[in-house]
């Protein structure tokens, strides 16, 4: 669903310090679950991105965030509810259309990921 290099590419591109580390997971309620966590070395601090798929009494739901490891949330992409009645093909459109503006938000967001490590960083010396 998502390439996690993308995103790494482009903060690392921003400052080479920033650690990525990302993973994927599912169960019964979250089929896909994606996370992404940005840190600067030897810092316990990350901001995380998130994608969450989960499932409805209809289909499914496709959410995502960026937040830091204190609960602070960063930024919200908006959610889509994919439902079960729909034609697969219909489904696939409506998954891809909604991943291709995650990529542009993403884009968006990578240089405010990088400013809130930093900020919080500095506060914290």
């Amino acid at each position: 669903m998502v390439d996690p290099e993308i995103l790494a590419g482009r903060i690392r591109s921003l400052d080479s310090r920033i650690v990525e580390r990302s993973g994927r997971s599912s169960n019964g309620v979250f089929p896909y679950r994606f996370w992404q966590s940005f840190s600067l070395t030897n810092w316990d601090f990350a901001v995380e991105f998130s994608i969450d798929c989960r499932k409805l009494d209809n289909g499914v739901e496709l959410s995502s965030d960026i937040s830091t490891t204190d609960g602070l949330i960063i930024a919200t992409f908006p959610a889509i509810n994919i439902s079960d009645s729909l034609a697969n093909d219909e489904k696939q459109r409506r998954v891809e259309a909604w991943l291709a503006g995650l990529g542009e938000f993403l884009a968006r967001e990578a240089g405010t990921i990088v400013q809130c490590l930093v900020a919080a960083k500095q506060s914290s010396n």
